[in-house]
């Protein structure tokens, strides 16, 4: 009798395991939108559109401005809102410099309340934070290169 405990053992529990592989791959998987892609690791994923950048020339410096739209869509695939971006920097060819001066970020067409932003500059590099019922689900990063093109990172 206990040497056939120890085979119905191991039977039973291969048969409980493999159930519950089942029931976990039988559910759909969320469809990713056309053109989307995973913003880091957050399972958030955005479709991005960008303006052409827009000159303002000094006699000393350049300044430039850009806007980016990003689609963002939750981890279920699902539209959320638009995240606006708007940077402008200045650079100088004469000193090889560039530097962001203004970064804004605005929200538009909220499909779920809780979304809010943060907005951070550190020399020519600016980062936009998105947060969900504040926490953090991924961020934004642009940086103005010395030529005088903004790169969305």
């Amino acid at each position: 009798m206990k040497q056939l405990s120890f085979l119905i053992l191991p039977f039973l529990c291969l048969i409980m395991s493999s159930c519950s592989v089942r029931n976990e791959s039988s559910a759909p998987s969320p469809t990713i939108p056309k053109d989307a892609v995973e913003i880091g690791n957050s399972g958030y994923y955005c479709i991005t559109g960008e303006s052409e950048e827009v000159d303002a020339i000094s006699s000393e410096s350049t300044q430039r401005i850009k806007v980016f739209a990003h689609q963002i869509f939750d981890p279920n695939c699902n539209y959320v809102i638009t995240l606006t971006t708007t940077i402008s920097g200045q650079h100088s060819f004469e000193e090889d410099t560039a530097a962001i001066t203004d970064l804004t970020a605005s929200m538009s067409d909220a499909a779920t309340d809780g979304f809010s932003a943060s907005v951070h500059i550190s020399k020519n590099t600016g980062t936009v934070i998105l947060y969900r019922n504040q926490q953090s689900v991924c961020y934004f990063q642009y940086r103005l290169l010395p030529d005088g093109t903004f790169s969305f990172l």
